[in-house]
């Protein structure tokens, strides 16, 4: 039998266009997102990869941008 993979996760079709891919998924029942009225800050969102010693977050990767797009999140501040 031929492997599944292409069928599962098939490749973006050629193009010029910008595409974003994801790195690293949020983790499955970590911290939810919450509204300011709700109260209780949530903290970040941890990434599938974080653990109590090392910590990552959500990770994508923008290819073929006209320009290269801002960073935001821990440790990048919004100009």
């Amino acid at each position: 039998l031929p492997p599944l993979d292409p069928l599962i996760f098939p490749q973006p079709a050629p193009s010029s266009a910008p595409y974003v891919e994801i790195i690293e998924q949020p983790k499955q029942r970590g911290m939810r997102f919450r509204y300011k009225c709700e109260g209780r800050s949530a903290g970040s969102i941890p990434g599938e990869r974080s653990t109590d010693t090392t910590k990552t977050h959500p990770t994508i990767k923008v290819s073929q941008a006209a320009r290269q797009p801002r960073q935001e999140g821990p440790g990048n501040k919004a100009p």
